[in-house]
């Protein structure tokens, strides 16, 4: 919005799908900002500069002559053109590997900023508070069946003995799935109501794994141990230091261990389309990194990432813990 001179609410977002961008980096980790705000400015301000010579063809002036207006520009002479009279039937398309340098209005502190530093809804605010459809838990398909797994107690819990004949016969099942080796055990059902009662009638009985204490805490997350096992993936980030040579640590930095829970329900929605070899699964979920969950859900499956297309879908919050 600073860049193009336009307002905030005048800005529509998309959540895309992996099939309509290239992969990109994952927004977590509290780095959206600092990793994605100087690309995003630059992609617009390149627009707003194709723009401008686009307005300066049209008008028969230089570019230069052209002075910033609100979603378009002015020249002396008083003549205005606005952005929607510039791109009405003629879209502006960008290599985005390959985009002109521009100005970047948002990061001038000498600049009088339009946008930035001012208050504004956030995206989807309203959609939010007024109930619409923004999380993976909203979508609806046609001939949608709906399921859940029983939680385990504890992670690494095994599953010993599963009673499923009063879940199966539930009014509204259509399958009780059991997978002893993964220790999981859920019910599809044809309605969220049938599922839940389902849930209700399927005994699992967990073969308990023994009481963590602190110091088998401290060892599992400690570098250490995990780099003297081999078993901790590390690289060379530094594009000037060659892996093969010889190379020693003159600083290392210890973290605390950091994990981002969820603060909402986890849900996902999947639909199965086309036949044979080219049959594709989308799948619908809020995440924070698409392309991981796409590559996850394509291992899973044993299929190539590309017939994984994954929507993301608003995520409900998380937290560091």
């Amino acid at each position: 919005a600073e860049e193009l001179g336009v307002a905030v609410a005048d800005i529509d977002v998309k959540l895309p799908n992996t099939a309509e961008i290239p992969a990109m980096r994952f927004t977590t980790g509290s780095q959206s900002i600092a990793t994605h705000a100087r690309p995003m400015a630059r992609a617009a301000a390149a627009l707003r500069e194709a723009l401008r010579h686009r307005a300066a063809r049209q008008l028969g002036v230089a570019p230069a002559a052209l002075t910033d207006g609100v979603a378009g520009f002015t020249v002396a002479d008083g003549r205005t053109v606005a952005y929607r009279d510039l791109v009405r039937g003629t879209p502006v398309v960008l290599d985005g590997a390959a985009l002109p340098d521009a100005p970047l209005y948002t990061f001038d502190s000498e600049r009088e900023h339009r946008q930035v530093g001012r208050s504004a809804t956030p995206l989807q605010a309203r959609d939010i508070v007024t109930g619409r459809p923004v999380f993976a838990a909203d979508v609806r398909l046609p001939g949608m069946a709906y399921g859940r797994a029983v939680q385990a107690p504890l992670a690494g819990a095994r599953i010993v003995e599963v009673d499923d004949a009063a879940a199966r016969a539930s009014p509204g099942v259509i399958a009780v799935v059991v997978d002893r080796e993964r220790g999981f055990a859920g019910v599809v059902a044809e309605t969220p109501g049938a599922l839940a009662g389902a849930l209700e009638l399927l005994k699992v009985r967990w073969d308990r794994p023994a009481p963590f204490t602190q110091a088998d805490l401290d060892r599992a997350v400690d570098v250490d141990v995990a780099l003297a096992r081999g078993k901790l993936e590390r690289r060379i980030v530094d594009d000037e230091l060659r892996a093969e040579g010889p190379w020693d640590i003159d600083l290392r930095l210890d973290l605390p261990v950091l994990h981002h829970a969820a603060q909402e329900p986890r849900s996902a929605v999947a639909r199965f389309t086309g036949n044979g070899e080219r049959e594709i699964v989308e799948v619908w979920a809020g995440s924070q990194d698409s392309f991981v969950n796409q590559k996850k859900a394509a291992a899973e499956l044993g299929w190539p990432a590309e017939r994984v297309i994954l929507h993301t879908m608003r995520v409900g919050g998380s937290t560091s813990t």
